[in-house]
């Protein structure tokens, strides 16, 4: 992948498994309400973990390998 960011190993499974979260949803019937709740929930995580890989972690939140 030749992007604009250094991704790690560990970025590259989690932007193909944003990849598969996005294709599942697309996929999914919109008539089975409990299942769109979980996929709701699943996309709004998956969302969270990319912004957090472009933009770093939310003010506040300890980094890893930081002592508090």
């Amino acid at each position: 992948m030749n992007g604009r960011f250094d991704l790690t190993e560990y970025d590259r499974t989690r932007i193909l498994a944003a990849r598969q979260a996005l294709a599942d949803a697309q996929s999914m019937s919109l008539l089975d309400v409990s299942a769109m709740a979980r996929m709701i929930g699943r996309l709004e995580v998956t969302v969270e973990q990319l912004v957090e890989m472009v933009d770093g972690p939310p003010a506040g939140t300890p980094v890893r390998g930081e002592e508090s």
